[in-house]
């Protein structure tokens, strides 16, 4: 009877050591504008510290403004282990939402989000410390390993691809008609 009446309290041990969450995903640390701030309108820069980030990886960072409208935003950058920052067009008035996603130690994705209001009255957002005098792209600008602009870049790829595209057709066609002469 011992023997049965263990077996359950070993199983509920089991199951509740189960349930303890993982502690190697990211938690918010810090942020400006942070969580339930209210900061003037103007902001133009943005940082969040996380913690426990999977080295190497550079969380992605998304901007919403009043009635969902999507704020532009210059590519994230790691300062350090821990810190993002990013630039974005000057905040208007009104409630944002910031997502971001990041990958744990773990190697597990996670995206969380929060809000903030940019208020006519509030106190003006100082550039958070970590960001200052980094080299941070402006909303808009990407990299490209061609020195262009990503728009530039794209198109002129494109006509590199079409140009490849018609020369093919035409060596093709040029080919085709010469094993015709040959065959008569």
């Amino acid at each position: 009877m011992r023997r049965f009446l263990s077996l359950p309290l070993v199983c509920a041990g089991i199951l509740a050591w189960a349930a303890v969450p993982a502690h190697a995903h990211t938690g918010l640390k810090d942020a400006s504008p942070g969580p339930g701030a209210e900061v003037a309108p103007g902001v133009t820069v943005i940082s969040l510290t996380l913690d426990k980030l999977k080295p190497g990886t550079t969380p992605q960072i998304g901007i919403t403004g009043p009635g969902q409208a999507a704020v532009h935003m210059g590519e994230p950058e790691m300062i350090d282990d821990e810190v993002v920052c990013a630039t974005v067009t000057p905040l208007t008035e009104g409630v944002h939402t910031l997502t971001y996603t990041t990958v744990a130690t773990d190697g597990e994705t996670q995206t969380s989000k929060f809000y903030f209001t940019a208020a006519v009255g509030a106190q003006p957002a100082a550039v958070p410390a970590a960001c200052d005098g980094a080299a941070l792209l402006a909303p808009g600008a990407g990299y490209s390993w061609t020195g262009l602009g990503t728009t530039t870049a794209m198109l002129v790829l494109g006509g590199v691809l079409c140009a490849g595209i018609v020369w093919a057709g035409a060596v093709g066609r040029a080919r085709g008609r010469r094993r015709r002469r040959v065959a008569w």
